[in-house]
């Protein structure tokens, strides 16, 4: 497990906590999984910008941040990372939720 992203930590302005999600990667065998918590698109800028000029393996698996929310899964994060597969995490039992197929995660 690599811990790619801690901006929480050392940012002082805690008050947008999905925007201090940390991102995770694990890797298994030449396979690479990201976990992104509740990151939105303000976060996704900061990550793209900070992993823009460094070898960004691609990821066979992403967990899309925000639960896959129209305000996360950014052109350019997923441009950077280049997921294969993505999966979505919800609840069958919120009155909420997303992604909503207006939402356009899925053609993204």
């Amino acid at each position: 497990m690599e811990i790619l992203w801690n901006y929480y930590y050392w940012n002082t302005d805690k008050s947008d906590e999905n925007n201090n999600s940390v991102i995770t990667r694990f890797k298994y065998n030449d396979h690479y999984f990201l976990l992104t918590g509740d990151l939105e698109g303000n976060g996704e800028k900061k990550f793209t910008e900070y992993y823009s000029d460094k070898d960004f393996p691609t990821v066979d698996l992403y967990k899309a941040a925000h639960h896959g929310s129209k305000t996360s899964s950014t052109m350019d994060f997923l441009n950077l990372i280049q997921p294969k597969m993505c999966v979505v995490s919800c609840s069958a039992c919120l009155l909420y939720t997303s992604p909503s197929p207006r939402d356009g995660l899925l053609s993204r």
